[in-house]
C-alpha cells in the first residue's frame, strides 16, 4: 500500500543520499563536470528523481523547487552536455539513445507539476512557471536539443518520430501557457534549422503533430510579427498534408493553424494560395 511504497522514499531522505543525489545534479548545472561518464550517472539520478516524484500521488512533488532541482533538471540540456553524449560511443551509453533517454526524463520531470499523479497544486505551477521564465532558459535549451535530433540524421541513421514527443509536448504546453514562452521559442531559433518541418512530418505520431501544431498556432495568433517566421519556417507543405490526415483531430488543429495564419493580416496568403 501507500505506506510500504512510502517507506523506502523516507529511508532515502533520512539516510541523507537524497541530499548527495540533489548536491550531484547541482554540480553537474553548475558545470563542474563534463565528462560524459559524470552525464551518465546525472542520468541516472535524474531517474531516481523522477521516481521519487511520480510516486504516491504526487506527494513529493513540492521538493521540486527545492535544492535547485529544477534549474539543475533544465541545466543537463546545456548544449555542450547533449553534444557530448550524443557523440559518446552507443557501447559506452552514449549515442541518439542515450541522448532521447535524457531528454525524456528531463522533459517529464518538468512536466509532472502540469499534469501531476494526483491533483495539480496551482500554488507549485505558479513557483515552476517562475523558474521556468528566469535564467533556467529551458525553452532555449530544449530548441537546442531539438534542433540536434533534427540535424543528426545527417550524419547516422535519423530518430524515430516518438524521440520527439516528450520534449514537443513540453514546449507546446509552455508556449500555450504564457507568451514569454513563445518569444523565448522563436528567439531561440524554434522556427530555423528545420525544427518545425521534423515536428510536423506527416509520419509523426499523432498527439505529436497536434502538440506541434498546437505550438505554431498559438504563435500565429498571438502576435503577427510572428508571421514571417512563420512563412520562414516553410512548413506549408507540411501544413496540406495535414489537413488531409487520416486523424480527425489533425485535421482540426491544422485547420486551425490556416485560420490563425490568416487572423491578423494578408501577410502568408500568397504562400497559402501557392
Amino acid at each position: 500500500g501507500a505506506r510500504a511504497a512510502a517507506e523506502p522514499l523516507n529511508g532515502l531522505m533520512e539516510s541523507g543520499c537524497w541530499e548527495s543525489v540533489c548536491a550531484c545534479l547541482n554540480d553537474l548545472a553548475q558545470g563542474r563536470e563534463r565528462c560524459p561518464f559524470s552525464i551518465i550517472g546525472s542520468r541516472d539520478s535524474l531517474q531516481l528523481v523522477y521516481e521519487v516524484f511520480s510516486r504516491d500521488g504526487g506527494r513529493y512533488l513540492p521538493m521540486l523547487v527545492q535544492h535547485n532541482l529544477l534549474q539543475s533538471f533544465v541545466a543537463l540540456l546545456r548544449e555542450e552536455s547533449v553534444v557530448c553524449l550524443h557523440s559518446w560511443p552507443k557501447e559506452l551509453d552514449g549515442g541518439s539513445d542515450a541522448l532521447c533517454l535524457l531528454v525524456d526524463l528531463v522533459s517529464q520531470s518538468v512536466f509532472l507539476p502540469f499534469s501531476p499523479p494526483g491533483p495539480v497544486d496551482e500554488e507549485l505551477l505558479q513557483l515552476v512557471q517562475r523558474v521556468l521564465e528566469g535564467p533556467a532558459e529551458v525553452v532555449a535549451k530544449v530548441v537546442g536539443v531539438l534542433r540536434l535530433m533534427a540535424n543528426s540524421g545527417k550524419h547516422s541513421a535519423p530518430l524515430a518520430s516518438d524521440a520527439y514527443e516528450l520534449p514537443a509536448r513540453l514546449i507546446s504546453r509552455l508556449v500555450l501557457g504564457h507568451e514569454l514562452f513563445g518569444r523565448q521559442f522563436v528567439e531561440a531559433g524554434g522556427l530555423r534549422d528545420g525544427v518545425l518541418p521534423r515536428l510536423l512530418d506527416g509520419g509523426n505520431p499523432p498527439a505529436l503533430l497536434i502538440d506541434a501544431l498546437l505550438l505554431v498556432s498559438q504563435l500565429a495568433r498571438s502576435n503577427k510579427d510572428y508571421y514571417a517566421h512563420v512563412d520562414g519556417a516553410e512548413i506549408y507543405g507540411q501544413i496540406k498534408t495535414l489537413l488531409a490526415h487520416e486523424e480527425a483531430a489533425v485535421r482540426a488543429k491544422a485547420c486551425n493553424l490556416l485560420g490563425n495564419l490568416c487572423r491578423h493580416s494578408a501577410y502568408c496568403y500568397p504562400a497559402l494560395l501557392r
